[in-house]
């Protein structure tokens, strides 16, 4: 009964006016003149007031600016609480948890920590908010990034370390089948993983289970840091990236001229993309599939690379590899999977073409092996027949696509064996993804990433949610399993 007695002895004495204001824990410790009072749920006593709506006023010592305030109604629907950006939930509302799935209490305020991510074919890397770099699944090659050799699973992603330590100062982060890449401070570039073809660019073919730093070509014979990149991404054994001038620069396997400078000779250090004989110029941004590399450039996106299924929509027989950019298509969006390219129309339509093997044009056909090519580009369409519409953001992986419409639903379509559809059946046409948590359709995503078996979308109430392959653990939710709908992703926050 200690605080019952400093509640009331303060609240009859001036002398206690400066002291930190009360906080009670139940009713037994409000007591006023000998009047019995209520903790409200803010953590002040409250005390009868029949001029309050609600009969009882906060005691005027209450902190946060509720001293003498009215108390609010019983019925007063509780502010809202949980979902991302909002304030925590407490106790009185509600029991699920301060956040939503994916997301954790952050100072008051439900936050997310990835603030982007890729995927190899069995591996999930993340870059967080902090500027650190966490990787999940097969650690073949030392794909982990994390130090190790050990040819294991890991289920909860591990931090990636170059020579001296955890990386804490990444920018962006891209990668292709075994092999993962971050920009650093002054746009440094650093790779771990597979290297068999250079794709690590340090100069040699050596595995790294650590970050190595990419180079560049200076002179004749000497090398250099390569410096300046703000965006990339990789295919099975490359990656490209572009730096703050708009040059791209390549690195890797280049069978197929997918390093774009014009020969097919495989490099093990960065070597700029050309256009003639001069550097390619004006990229805005880097997407690449299995064997090709696109970029933004104003209005229309330009690639290079393997045309073996068409997927360039030139019409060519599928021999006429890409060895400098060629302008594919104007549009503001495009997707790349491992052997096709979708890209979003003005009108909003879609267009795709290239490989069609699980219906990954979306035009109905290829299911199970037995579609063709398509050469040229053909609309993506409905059950109905008609022109599927609405689309703003696409994402492509090894034999899918999903496209990110203006309502803030997600629409996937192909290849189905680890649930990259999202919530049905592989399907050649269109299918919306469904939310695990409501079993509804996905709401309010604006950003897609997807990359071979994985697609994730990030929303605006939950963050990021995440389908597709999962059975070596990539997308670290601590379990080998796949997901066959859209899930919060299970990183761990902060």
């Amino acid at each position: 009964m200690r605080g019952i007695a400093t509640l009331v002895v303060c609240l009859l004495a001036h002398a206690c006016a400066k002291t930190n204001p009360y906080k009670c824990t139940g009713s037994d410790q409000c007591v006023l003149n000998g009047q019995a009072g209520t903790c409200e749920p803010e953590g002040f006593c409250a005390f009868p007031d029949m001029d309050c709506p609600s009969g009882t006023r906060f005691e005027s010592g209450a902190g946060d600016g509720l001293g003498g305030q009215c108390t609010a109604p019983p019925d007063a629907p509780l502010a809202p609480c949980g979902a991302l950006g909002q304030a925590c939930c407490t106790g009185e509302q509600g029991s699920a948890g301060p956040c939503v799935g994916g997301t954790y209490c952050n100072a008051g305020t439900c936050d997310e920590c990835a603030a982007d991510m890729t995927f190899g074919h069995d591996i999930g890397c993340y870059l967080k908010k902090d500027h650190t770099v966490w990787c999940a699944g097969n650690n073949a090659s030392g794909m982990l990034g994390n130090g190790s050799a050990a040819n294991m699973f890991v289920g909860s992603a591990v931090q990636v370390v170059d020579a001296t330590g955890p990386i804490s100062d990444a920018s962006a982060i891209g990668g292709g089948y075994g092999h993962n890449c971050v920009v650093r401070a002054n746009g440094a570039v650093y790779c771990w993983g597979r290297n068999y073809d250079g794709q690590l660019g340090n100069n040699t073919t050596t595995d790294s289970s650590k970050a190595v730093q990419v180079l560049k070509a200076m002179g004749s014979a000497a090398t250099a840091p390569l410096t300046g990149i703000v965006d990339l991404d990789g295919g099975s054994a490359m990656v490209c990236g572009h730096d703050t001038t708009g040059i791209v620069w390549c690195w890797g396997y280049n069978g197929s001229g997918q390093l774009g400078d014009g020969t097919t000779t495989t490099r093990h250090i960065a070597a700029p993309v050309m256009a003639g004989s001069a550097s390619f110029t004006g990229a805005e941004n880097i997407v690449s599939g299995d064997s090709f590399t696109c970029t933004k450039k104003g209005a229309d996106y330009w690639c290079w690379g393997a045309d073996g299924d068409g997927q360039f929509g030139d019409g060519s027989n599928g021999t006429g590899d890409y060895v400098n950019p060629f302008k594919v298509a104007t549009t503001s969006a495009i997707g790349l999977g491992n052997y096709h390219a979708c890209w979003v129309n003005a009108d909003t339509s879609i267009s795709c073409a290239g490989a069609n093997y699980h219906g990954q044009m979306g035009n109905g056909s290829g299911n199970d092996y037995t579609g063709a090519d398509q050469k040229t580009p053909a609309p993506v369409i409905t059950e109905a027949g008609t022109p599927f519409m609405g689309a703003v953001e696409l994402a492509a992986g090894g034999a899918m696509t999903c496209a990110r419409t203006m309502d803030g639903h997600v629409w996937c379509w192909g290849d189905n064996k680890y649930g990259q559809i999202g919530g049905g059946s592989p399907t050649p046409y269109p299918a919306i993804v469904i939310d695990e948590t409501t079993l509804m359709p996905l709401a309010h995503a604006d950003h897609l990433i997807a990359k071979y078996a994985h697609v994730c979308a990030h929303t605006t109430d939950a963050g990021w949610k995440c389908w597709g392959r999962g059975g070596s653990g990539e997308l670290s939710d601590g379990k080998l399993r796949t997901r066959g709908l859209a899930t919060p992703l299970g990183l761990t926050c902060p």
